[in-house]
């Protein structure tokens, strides 16, 4: 009698074609590790452009103030004109000083607005994304300004806003 053999297919062929098991894992983890490593910095991508728009909008912020503040400080008479359209309660906002007037008003930029700063000679952009909530108000019972800048800048997740209040006394007469 004859034995039985085992079916040609079961035998293993050394000229068989494909990838083992071990092979597809250790392809699967090296994916799963770029993956990750691109995910990681998609994120950190992100983020940076946010904290640059929030950098950027402090920065407007504290333009604003600076310049405001000095001049402010300064100044030997305040006077606050009409509103504006655009803006708020005392803009264009003029400081009289022993060198001249300077004068501020908040001109529209679309949405958003910029803070203007005339000495009569030159004007200077002193501020950009300013959000129509900036306020300015002289009380001359006190004697004392305050500014309100609130700067809007667009990040990767939406807005990044920054507010800072100033009170400012002007030098006595």
């Amino acid at each position: 009698m004859k034995s039985k053999q085992p079916p040609m297919r079961n035998k293993l062929r050394r000229n068989q074609k494909g990838f083992t098991l071990i092979e597809i894992v250790i392809a699967v983890a090296i994916a799963g590790l770029v993956v990750a490593a691109a995910a990681g910095a998609v994120v950190q991508l992100i983020q940076s452009a946010d904290t640059t728009a929030h950098m950027l909008a402090v920065r407007q912020v504290q333009q604003a103030g600076y310049w405001l503040s000095t001049d402010a400080l300064q100044a030997q008479n305040v006077s606050a004109n009409t509103p504006t359209a655009w803006g708020s309660e005392d803009f264009p906002l003029t400081l009289t000083s022993s060198s001249g007037n300077i004068t501020y008003a908040l001109e529209p930029m679309g949405d958003l607005g910029e803070l203007q700063r005339s000495d009569g000679a030159t004007n200077m952009t002193v501020a950009k994304y300013l959000t129509n909530t900036t306020t300015c108000s002289w009380n001359a019972t006190a004697g004392l300004l305050t500014f309100t800048v609130e700067a809007s800048v667009r990040g990767a997740r939406g807005n990044e806003t920054e507010t800072r209040t100033y009170e400012v006394k002007p030098r006595p007469l």
